[in-house]
């Protein structure tokens, strides 16, 4: 199955972005709070819990709360979500967790007419196939993670990700339950990551996702993600329709001097008589 990434052009960041993650091998994942839909990951925080699970709770983090705090009890926690400011600090520490998630999202649709307008600069851009196996999922080479002050990478030994396919419904109710057992918050969390609203619908997405914690990172802070991949993994490029040649030409000889396998490229261009995109080989 080729999974497709759109990618504007038409501005000289957004091309200049394109061109050094084509020609260094990479993909990046966003994390949630970055997403363009403000619905989308946007977990809602639930604080409900039996007095067996609050225990259970403070048992898992008794490292992290000071012995005077009033989290250590169940009376404590009791009380002190009843306060805003705990509530608030509370819900901040719910987002972190979802934000230690990294997400990438692809369609298996390059003739999409409203996402060429909408992600590819209104066809001043470009569409890229990256060819996922049988079983939906690729095989990176390296992950580089880094904030502000470091770089970690981590050289991956047999570490599949894989894409799963986006549902859509308007149901919003699977809350992060933070003081529920971890599974619950697992399975909550997933359902937000690969769920969207209806309207994305026809976006037909599939979504890799991994988390900090599957490289053993959860202790350190919020990181960007550069996932890195082998020539084999790159299939096709469409241009739109409006690119101006000498940009073609000069991404496809980058394409020519940094990948060793046959990469193929198209045009996407409207045929009036069909009345619909056409995908042309150049």
């Amino acid at each position: 199955m080729i999974l497709y990434k759109y990618k504007n052009l038409a501005e000289q960041q957004s091309y200049n972005y394109a061109l050094e993650s084509l020609e260094n091998k990479y993909l990046y994942f966003s994390r949630p709070s970055e997403l363009n839909d403000p619905f989308d990951c946007q977990i809602q925080i639930d604080f409900d819990a039996n007095d067996k699970e609050y225990l259970q709770w403070i048992k898992d983090n008794r490292k992290r709360i000071k012995a005077n705090n009033r989290l250590t009890t169940v009376d404590g926690i009791k009380k002190l979500i009843q306060e805003d400011k705990v509530v608030n600090g509370l819900t901040n520490m719910g987002k972190y967790i979802v934000d230690k998630n990294h997400l990438l999202s692809l369609t298996t649709d390059c003739m999409n007419e409203s996402m060429w307008a909408l992600y590819a600069g209104n066809y001043n851009g470009i569409c890229i196939g990256y060819k996922a196996d049988f079983t939906n999922s690729f095989m990176p080479k390296r992950i580089e993670f880094s904030d502000e002050n470091k770089i970690i990478n981590v050289n991956i030994s047999k570490h599949i990700i894989n894409f799963q396919q986006i549902k859509y419904d308007n149901l919003g109710n699977h809350p992060l339950q933070l003081f529920k057992d971890k599974n619950s918050q697992f399975e909550n969390v997933n359902y937000n990551l690969t769920h969207k609203k209806k309207c994305w619908e026809t976006e037909k997405e599939y979504r890799a996702i991994f988390q900090d914690n599957d490289f053993n990172l959860e202790n350190y802070g919020i990181f960007t993600a550069k996932v890195f991949y082998d020539d084999s993994f790159l299939e096709e490029i469409i241009f739109g329709y409006r690119v101006k040649n000498e940009t073609v030409e000069h991404i496809k000889h980058t394409i020519k001097k940094h990948y060793s396998n046959d990469i193929k490229f198209y045009i996407a261009k409207p045929d009036l008589q069909k009345f619909e995109l056409i995908k042309v080989p150049i």
